[in-house]
């Protein structure tokens, strides 16, 4: 009889899967691999299984063996991550949120199974009127209120939102953040330009210092009231709704497009006039002074 050598290939396919090799330890998981194809020369594990030449099952076990020694390690490293992430989420719930009984805010806020990843629960991360400082690096969110926090100057870099809603923050930058459907950065009085390609459904910047909207594409509601930085809106901007009461613009582009409503009460009078150019040339839909 010969020893038993299961897994079969397609098993350890999905053990590599699962384990989440990184690409250095998938090469070498695909090297192994490689060598036990060498040696089984073709044959299955079956046929092996019913032969009586032990040298290649022992030399086809070994091998296996040493491939499942392998992944084993690996899941080993992944506990040890997934511990040192919740060690770090812990220091921060409890020194920088300062949260009482921080053990629990955890396991109630965050899937602690997804861990090394800090998935949170449902869609929004609410740290409001927090002192929060600080975000964990592995930290997975879809909607983030950072409002009203006064010592969170950054967010971690690569770190991808849905929404982000950061008003009256002490938040300096957007590089290296990516937001895609809504940002509202009211009386922010740090950010004056957001990345390059940014494209947003909805972006909210009343009364900040945003001052330019040049490679930003926002394609719903855009809202810079009592802005004054923002003089120009960018060619070929198509909105639902506009609202640019008491802000700076100083000329409206020709193609401006505002299917639903647009509010330009305190503009100029320049500003007034173009606006009212474009809602008798059927650009704007109803417009508001």
């Amino acid at each position: 009889m010969t020893e038993k050598i299961k897994p079969d290939f397609q098993n350890l396919e999905t053990m590599g899967v699962k384990a989440n090799l990184s690409n250095v330890e998938r090469e070498y998981f695909d090297k192994l691999k490689a060598e036990l194809k060498q040696i089984l020369r073709g044959k299955t594990f079956e046929e092996i299984e019913k032969t009586q030449d032990l040298v290649l099952a022992r030399s086809v076990s070994k091998k296996m063996s040493q491939i499942l020694e392998f992944l084993k390690s690996k899941e080993i490293n992944d506990e040890e991550m997934k511990e040192k992430a919740y060690e770090e989420l812990l220091e921060w719930a409890r020194d920088d949120l300062e949260k009482e009984n921080a053990e629990e805010w955890l396991e109630q806020i965050f899937d602690l199974d997804s861990l090394p990843r800090a998935k949170v629960r449902g869609e929004k991360l609410d740290l409001s009127k927090t002192n929060v400082s600080y975000l964990p690096k592995n930290l997975e969110v879809e909607k983030l209120n950072i409002s009203q926090t006064k010592n969170l100057a950054v967010l971690p870099e690569g770190i991808k939102l849905k929404e982000l809603v950061a008003f009256n923050s002490e938040l300096s930058t957007l590089e290296g953040v990516e937001v895609t459907k809504i940002l509202n950065i009211n009386d922010n009085k740090k950010i004056a330009s957001l990345p390059e390609g940014t494209k947003l459904e909805e972006l909210s910047a009343i009364n900040s210092v945003l001052a330019a909207l040049e490679g930003v594409e926002v394609t719903k509601n855009l809202d810079i009231g009592s802005n004054k930085k923002i003089t120009s809106l960018p060619r070929g901007t198509v909105l639902e709704y506009l609202s640019a009461s008491n802000c700076g613009l100083e000329d409206l582009p020709d193609d401006l497009i505002v299917n639903e409503t647009m509010y330009i009460g305190g503009c100029s009078e320049s500003v007034k006039q173009k606006a009212r150019e474009l809602y008798y040339r059927r650009r704007i839909r109803k417009l508001i002074m």
